[in-house]
């Protein structure tokens, strides 16, 4: 049974001494990629696929808010498969959303609106027609700048909770946070990975810094 705890660890750092050498990265070969970061989730709140498109940067490039916004790749075309049905993402950038789908953007991002300082472009399907489900396998194909790139990934079987509790706070004069446990039972020979995520009453579910186990 693996346990785990709803809080960031205290991270204790030992000082050590070392000879340190300057390094100085050789960009002279160095080749312009394009990043594909992709998501689809399902659970209690199950997303459409949305992809981010973006292209590298040499090591010592300086970087403000205008020249991180350039780093997005636009006009891909991008489709998804499920095996059964094929939906194609279309390039929605932030300041072109209405109210109501910047709160959803946000809530794919795990951010709120007022967090989002730059015009983020992502690949996705507002219509919501294809929704992340457990146990489907997703292929992704994107055509951009002459490149064709694909990916495939699996939804893995949801894990259940054995057991969650909160713990007593030891000093309750002087700490305010609560301690929340929880347990469950990782099924053997399975390699998993295990995300939480928790709300205050009727917000949504955001994800916590440590969400990944």
């Amino acid at each position: 049974m693996n346990y785990f705890r709803f809080f960031i660890p205290i991270l204790i750092f030992i000082p050590f001494y070392s000879c340190e050498t300057e390094f100085t990265p050789d960009n002279s070969e160095y080749e312009e990629q394009i990043v594909v970061e992709g998501y689809i989730e399902a659970g209690v709140q199950p997303t459409p696929p949305y992809v981010l498109l973006s292209r590298t940067q040499p090591f010592f490039t300086e970087i403000d808010s205008s020249g991180f916004e350039d780093l997005f790749v636009h006009d891909a075309v991008m489709t998804v498969s499920d095996g059964s049905n094929i939906v194609t993402l279309n390039e929605i950038c932030y300041a072109d959303l209405t109210e109501e789908q910047k709160e959803l953007l946000a809530g794919f991002l795990g951010t709120e609106t007022d967090s989002i300082g730059l015009d983020i472009c992502v690949y996705t399907d507002l219509s919501f027609s294809m929704l992340g489900v457990e146990g489907k396998t997703y292929e992704l194909n994107v055509e951009v700048e002459g490149k064709e790139i694909s990916a495939v990934t699996s939804i893995p079987d949801h894990v259940p909770l054995d057991s969650l509790e909160f713990n007593p706070i030891p000093d309750p004069e002087n700490d305010t946070l609560q301690e929340l446990t929880g347990a469950l039972t990782d099924p053997a020979g399975v390699k998993n990975f295990y995300r939480y995520f928790t709300k205050v009453n009727q917000e949504r579910f955001l994800p916590g810094l440590t969400s990944v186990s």
